[in-house]
Parts: structure tokens; sequence; C-alpha cells
């Protein structure tokens, strides 16, 4: 499919599955990056409910100015409703959804925040990257129908121009990742434990101690077949109680990151006796521990503390992979400074076209976190 814009001698081409992808689709895409073919098909095969994809080209003379890859999703009362929400705000929320079956377009993953999806050709300036960035949102958002569009985790160089030369672009606030920068002379968790000050020491050792009846290990490709609907199960017991889901996973996810040849994703479990209670996700990178999709037994974590223990254990898997840091994500902000964690504000951006869906979605979009409370940031190292 091509679009030209005549203004700017811009033009389109779009796919929607990678099978379709022309064989030149991987040209001057650096080795293993997202964008390569083979990597859209993986995402692809994990069947993510109420989601489809947009993989777009845009040129200029001829010449490739930029690749992009958008997600679709289709929103329902899974990632609109909350238990808390008033009545008028249900009713509206059924009606938008009965009268117009809304859309959301993603500029970026919902499921990963280190994911490069978007590319340019290094013989164009940062603005023209931008102008190519806007144009081929603009374009999809039409041919889609979404009656929104999430940029979410563009690159730092177009964030700028995002904020000053887009009209209507939503700036969302309190968009955090808690991040803990390793101390280089931490070389296990009990060095951790002495950093710590005395109350956050007794209490580290008493989530601890809760730990002790049941068995963890890693999951191998068997275990996580064998375990799949478990881990699903568990994983839908957590995502059930965030405020906003944007997206949900599908069986197969974890299965397929975890098949990936170009990255190492690791799998821990915990087990009460043969039952798996919980679980933990992490991806081993150079430098970084980054700690993907967890899921819980409620019920058991209200005895286990398994939660804060999973916390526990990413930072004890950091220390013996020698990381200078561990990226805990986006939820639970105080919790995770609990642990030291430190926050990294982030850049996501939403336009959002129909004014009820605005009115909707507006609130819980700028105050993502805002479930948690007023979080304060702790000091629990020395």
């Amino acid at each position: 499919m091509h679009i030209q814009n005549k203004n700017e001698a811009l033009e389109l081409i779009y796919f929607q599955s990678a099978q379709d992808l022309p064989t030149y689709w991987n040209e001057d895409l650096p080795e293993n990056h997202f964008l390569q073919k083979e990597q859209l098909a993986i995402t692809e095969a994990a069947q993510l409910p109420n989601l489809s994809f947009y993989y777009v080209m845009v040129m200029k003379n001829n010449q490739m100015h930029s690749k992009h890859y958008f997600q679709l999703l289709r929103l329902n009362k899974q990632h609109l409703f909350n238990k808390e929400d008033g009545t008028l705000k249900k009713i509206l929320c059924n009606l938008i959804l009965w009268t117009s079956k809304p859309n959301l377009l993603v500029s970026g993953h919902l499921f990963r925040h280190d994911i490069c999806t978007f590319i340019k050709a290094p013989t164009i300036s940062d603005f023209e990257a931008f102008q190519a960035y806007q144009y081929a949102l603009q374009q999809i958002q039409k041919i889609s129908g979404a009656c929104a569009a999430l940029i979410k985790d563009a690159p730092l160089y177009l964030t700028p121009y995002f904020q000053n030369y887009s009209n209507g672009c939503l700036h969302l606030k309190n968009d955090v990742s808690m991040e803990l920068a390793l101390n280089k002379n931490w070389t296990s968790i009990q060095d951790y434990e002495k950093a710590l000050k005395h109350k956050y020491a007794q209490r580290f050792r008493k989530i601890k101690k809760q730990e002790n009846v049941l068995n963890k290990r890693i999951l191998t490709k068997e275990d996580i077949e064998t375990y799949q609907d478990q881990l699903y199960n568990l994983y839908q017991q957590v995502s059930n109680k965030q405020p906003i889901r944007l997206g949900m996973l599908s069986p197969e996810f974890i299965k397929l990151q975890h098949a990936s040849e170009s990255e190492q994703l690791i799998v821990r479990g915990w087990f009460l006796n043969e039952e798996l209670v919980a679980f933990s996700s992490a991806f081993n990178f150079k430098h970084t521990w980054d700690m993907f999709y967890i899921g819980f037994d409620y019920e058991k974590n209200a005895v286990y503390q398994l939660y804060f223990n999973i916390l526990y254990d990413g930072l004890e898997q950091a220390l013996l992979h020698k990381k200078d840091k561990i990226i805990y994500g986006r939820t639970a902000l105080e919790a995770k400074a609990r642990l030291g964690s430190k926050p990294n504000y982030l850049h996501t951006f939403v336009y959002i076209s129909n004014p009820v869906l605005k009115w909707i979605l507006k609130k819980p979009l700028e105050n993502i976190h805002s479930k948690e409370g007023d979080w304060e940031q702790r000091h629990p190292l020395k």
C-alpha cells in the first residue's frame, strides 16, 4: 500500500504481517534488531489478544527515511474498567465500546520498554526523523481508524520535538521506571543487607525468612511448557489488580520470549511442595538485569511475602551476574523504593481525538500510578 504526501514528498509503505514483508526490509537494520523480520514474527506467533500490527517504511525520493512498528489495540472492558470506577464512567465506557469499538494505536511496544521500534536513516537530521515519525503516526492512525495514539518509549532525541511541535499531544505524568544502581562493593545479597539501615535490614531478614519453606529454581524450556497454564494464571492474578491494563499477554508469550535466540530471558519459579505459587522473568542483558513479567498467588503472598521475595531475588540474581543495575519497571513504585530504587522519569505522549474517550482516559493516563498513593522516595541504604 502506498500513500503520497504531496507537500513533503513523503511516501508511506505499510504491511500488516511479517510474512508479507519484502526481502529488503531487513536491509540497514542492525543484527538482532527488533525490527528484523524474524523478530517481528515471534511477537505475531504469541497471538496477543486484541492486538494487530503495522510495519511501516517512510520513503523520500525513493530512499528509506525511517522504519516503524505500530501495535493496534482493540479496547474493551478489560482495558478500561476498574472496580472502583463510578456508575457514570461505566455507562459511558459501555456506550463508547458499543457504538464506536475504539482502537488505540501504539507507537512502541506495549509489553517491553527496552525495544527500539523506530529507526531512521543515518543521512537525515533529528528533526527530519521527527517529521517522518509524525507523518507515519498520522497516516496509520487514519488508516486504522484509531481514536487515540500512544507514543511509548520513543528515542530520547525526539522528546523535545513532541513537547514543542505537536499540537494536541498530551505528555503523560508519573511515567516512572524504578531502577537500582548496584554498588561495586556488593558481591552478594549479604553485602546489600549490610548496606541497609537498621529497620530496613530487619524487614529484609523477616521477608527472606518467609521464603525458607519454598523451593525456587530456574525454569527450563520443558518446565515452561509444562507449567504454561499455571504461569498464565499467576500472571493474571497480578495483572487483574492493575488500575489500568493496556494490553494483555497470551499464555504463549513467556514461552516464545524464552525461546528467542537473540536475547536471554531467565524465568524462575517458587514452589510450595510441588505447587508453583510464583514466578519471575528477567532479561539478562550485558550491563543490566531487566525484570520482566511476574506472577504470584495472592492468597499465599500474604503468608510467604512472595512479591517482596521476587524483588529481592531479582536483586540477588543481578549481583550474582555482576550487573551494573537492576531495572524493576513501571509499577509498584513505593514498594520498589523501599529496596533503594530510584525513579527514572520517562517520556510518553498520547493523542486522543474522540472527546468522550479523552474524558474517560485522560485522568488514568495522566496518573497511571495514582492508585499507589503519593509515593514517597524512601532511603533504605546507609
